[in-house]
């Protein structure tokens, strides 16, 4: 089985076949993290590490990772280092690279290496690793080599995750000529295959149902729907495709807008505006839905503020909303990675997010809370400081309980605006008619003085727009603005 699809000697073991999986992707999984710190925070790299031999996968470059080994001192290693301000691939991780990382997991897990995330009950050590994944606790580094040598590393954990346990050498960038074989040396038994083969039927599935195509300003709207493994559903989505993304071979940046409250993908898509800039600076735009539906979980259709329509870009944390209400997980990783995966129009390595209301709560903490992710950031009427707004109270006592308000603060862009590092750039607009601007649900102002008071509010334009409402003729009068604003950041 080759990195790019295909096959050759395969493996029969416990019902394994690998033929008619296509596993080539060049941009999948989003938010993994640069490893010039793969030692951590503050520590030094240990040189006299060494790899045991039985726990590496190698793909990619054969020649490069190998010549990479043979002068496998922590100086070579750093030297070959290409600088992040000079990376020319995706931030994503590949469909494979994510197939690989979470074979091997489920294979440490099922031989009880220690489990990083509250299990809830499962049994099953790639649901585990996936869950890990998306918690970003998997302890696993992936260094993609150049056929030069130099490499571009990343890492699948957070922070806080422990230590290296694994490097899986990859090929960076697509190679003239595709590396022909995926070398296991987790001892070859057959559970390391038959994990393999599942991680990668769990990615090779990610696929798209078109159930309507509509022409609009020269380029195409695709109604989609595709299975979500973050909310356990079906999730329906659109994607404005701009005349310059139907041409032979094109590749063009994306927006994603995020909806408000009861919204879906279609309202913004129908009323918005948003593809008439689009079309004039050749940017793709994804409107997801704003929740899961038909979970049937208790209570979650009886507001219009919380449940259906309600998910708040969170993962929920309580029960019985954490059976499905991940929304964070979905925009930040799952849909990206089906998006690019599928629509190769697509360029993965220039994204940017903007979002109305609840959205623009969702666009400003996941721009805040992904430092790379996003090229740019704008918001219209965003639940600014939701941990002090009515809206935003309900949603995270719902989602995380009451008594955790730490977990309130991690989504609230007030008070992550308070640790940003570096230049910050955001456009919002708000309406002074805008009854829940008056109501207090909005308070933009709270975030432009937690800003002053972290010294990030040079680059922060708000704009109080005089007599405007909550409304899509609100989002239709400066949807161009906003466009022109990702268009800029995004090099278009």
């Amino acid at each position: 089985m080759s990195d790019y699809g295909g096959g050759d000697d395969g493996y029969d073991e416990g019902g394994f076949n690998d033929g008619g999986i296509d596993v080539y992707d060049d941009e999948a999984e989003p938010d993994v993290y640069d490893d010039d710190g793969a030692d951590g925070e503050g520590q030094e790299e240990d040189p006299e590490r060494e790899h045991d031999g039985d726990n590496i996968v190698e793909s990619g470059d054969p020649s490069a990772a190998a010549a990479a080994k043979a002068k496998n001192t922590v100086a070579a290693e750093k030297s070959k280092k290409v600088p992040n301000d000079q990376r020319s691939t995706t931030p994503y991780m590949t469909k494979y690279e994510k197939a690989r990382i979470l074979g091997t997991r489920a294979l440490q897990i099922s031989g009880n290496a220690p489990v990083l995330i509250d299990v809830e009950g499962m049994t099953d050590p790639l649901e585990i690793a996936q869950k890990e994944l998306r918690e970003k606790k998997i302890p696993l580094v992936v260094r993609r080599y150049l056929p030069d040598g130099f490499h571009g590393g990343v890492r699948s954990e957070g922070k806080d995750a422990p230590r290296l346990a694994l490097e899986l050498p990859t090929s960076q960038t697509k190679p003239d000529r595709a590396p022909n074989r995926v070398c296991i040396y987790t001892n070859h038994s057959s559970n390391a295959i038959t994990y393999l083969y599942r991680a990668l039927r769990s990615v090779a599935t990610m696929s798209f149902e078109t159930t309507a195509t509509i022409a609009s300003f020269g380029g195409k709207l695709l109604k989609l729907k595709h299975q979500s493994s973050s909310t356990g559903t079906d999730m329906a989505l659109n994607l404005y495709l701009p005349p310059q993304a139907l041409k032979s071979g094109a590749k063009v940046p994306v927006l994603f807008h995020l909806s408000g409250l009861t919204c879906t993908g279609d309202n913004c898509s129908e009323k918005g505006f948003f593809q008439h800039g689009a079309s004039q600076r050749g940017l793709a735009v994804v409107y997801p839905d704003t929740s899961p539906r038909g979970l049937k979980t208790e209570g979650e259709d009886d507001a219009y503020d919380f449940g259906s329509g309600a998910g708040f870009y969170v993962d929920a944390t309580k029960e019985p909303w954490n059976k499905g209400y991940n929304m964070y997980s979905y925009i930040t990783r799952e849909l990206p990675e089906a998006l690019f995966a599928h629509f190769k129009e697509l360029d993965g390595s220039r994204v940017s997010i903007t979002g109305h209301s609840m959205g623009g709560h969702g666009a400003l903490t996941l721009f805040l809370k992904n430092p790379g992710m996003y090229k740019s950031v704008s918001a219209f009427a965003p639940i600014a400081n939701p941990i002090n707004a009515p809206w935003g109270q309900k949603a995270f006592k719902g989602y995380f309980g009451e008594d955790q308000q730490q977990k309130w603060k991690e989504h609230d862009a007030t008070e992550l605006v308070k640790q940003w590092k570096g230049p910050l750039e955001i456009l919002i607009d708000v309406g002074t008619g805008d009854n829940f601007y008056k109501q207090k649900q909005l308070l933009p102002e709270n975030f432009i003085e937690a800003a002053k008071e972290a010294g990030n509010d040079k680059g922060i334009n708000l704009r109080l727009q005089p007599d405007y409402d909550h409304s899509y003729y609100f989002m239709a009068t400066f949807a161009d603005d906003h466009v022109a604003w990702a268009a800029k950041h995004l090099g278009v």
